[in-house]
């Protein structure tokens, strides 16, 4: 796969099993790709940080210049020939959320917009951070059975997600990753 922007991505992550999986019973190799997330798919929170940066040294700008952003340009360049209207990448992020916001609010945030978009054949969902940040910003201020309250509600939480965006039609797959900003030596 080419490298695009100077972003890279595994493979065997996009050519390999996933990517041919995503299109397994398709006529076209056209794919939709939701992604869910806090502020590292939506570029980051509040004004541009000059200290952010992709792995490769660019900084990020936004939601335009983040991963996602990114994932849907390497897809079109990578597989345009068999996809004339175009790889889509539905950024559904939203700074500071991790898996309870997106359990709350599935239907309006998550299942509108993908049943609009005709269906996802392949759901990233990037909240692991968001999931336990509450822990580990609030640390000194909670007492120790509200953090293993916290950390014991995490999976559920997660797990819950990972059901309802399996009862999506079509059913996508679901991909689970963990992604962080990479800051510049002060």
């Amino acid at each position: 796969i080419p490298n695009t922007s100077n972003v890279s991505f595994d493979d065997g992550l996009i050519s390999g099993r996933l990517y041919s999986g995503a299109l397994l019973g398709r006529t076209d190799c056209c794919l939709t790709v939701g992604v869910i997330g806090g502020s590292v798919p939506c570029g980051g929170h509040g004004a541009p940080n000059p200290r952010r940066f992709h792995a490769r040294g660019q900084p990020v700008r936004g939601a335009h210049d983040a991963w996602p952003a990114r994932l849907e340009m390497l897809l079109n360049n990578a597989y345009s020939a068999c996809c004339s209207r175009g790889h889509v990448v539905l950024n559904l992020c939203r700074s500071g959320s991790g898996s309870d916001y997106f359990v709350e609010t599935f239907d309006t945030q998550i299942a509108e917009p993908v049943a609009a978009a005709g269906g996802v054949q392949l759901m990233v969902v990037d909240t692991a951070t968001n999931d336990y940040n509450q822990v580990l910003h609030d640390i000194k201020r909670l007492s120790e059975e509200r953090r293993r309250e916290l950390v014991l509600e995490a999976p559920i939480l997660i797990e819950a997600l990972l059901r309802q965006l399996l009862s999506l039609r079509p059913q996508p797959q679901v991909l689970y990753l963990q992604t962080a900003w990479f800051c510049a030596e002060p």
